[in-house]
């Protein structure tokens, strides 16, 4: 369901003249069922490099937890989420394509035909403790929009939430 959908659903229940309140906790139903739907299919292609945080939050399956690697070896057609520090609460989120080859002569190699990396928001000691936002840096490959790139890190944040303080 979309949210146009959901939208326009909400809106028939109002001209059915239900109570404000039953439409308020309908509304909240749907949106947590979406919510779940969306991050069991999210969490399948979002893979965290391994450290302290990561290893030990129970919102994080232990199959989706990748040795610590150069940027070049993250999963391609996948999101990879790495930390810069843990002191500052930095992260980065890898979005990858699909894998592409080239060969010229006798060397061939292979490599994501895109890359974007989104730095997530942290309260940075050297700012007064304000969000900064997020950082996006790079290319959106085809296989994905833009409104599936905002899914995916509000389920990242959702996974990172306590540790974000949000």
């Amino acid at each position: 369901m979309t949210h146009i959908e959901l939208k326009e659903y909400l809106e028939q229940q109002r001209t059915m003249g239900l109570k404000a309140r039953h439409i308020d906790q309908n509304e909240k139903q749907i949106k947590q069922h979406l919510a779940s739907v969306r991050a069991a299919k999210i969490s399948k292609k979002v893979f965290w490099e391994k450290n302290q945080y990561v290893t030990h939050n129970p919102k994080i399956d232990a199959g989706q937890i990748i040795s610590k690697t150069s940027t070049d070896k993250f999963p391609a057609n996948a999101t990879t989420i790495r930390f810069h520090s843990l002191k500052n609460k930095v992260a980065t989120a890898y979005f990858y394509g699909k894998l592409e080859s080239k060969n010229y002569g006798n060397n061939s190699w292979t490599y994501p035909s895109s890359k974007l990396m989104v730095t997530f928001p942290n309260t940075n000691p050297s700012n007064g403790r304000r969000a900064w936002g997020y950082t996006y840096q790079g290319d959106l490959h085809n296989g994905m929009s833009r409104q599936e790139v905002d899914v995916t890190l509000d389920y990242i944040e959702g996974v990172m939430q306590d540790f974000l303080n949000l």
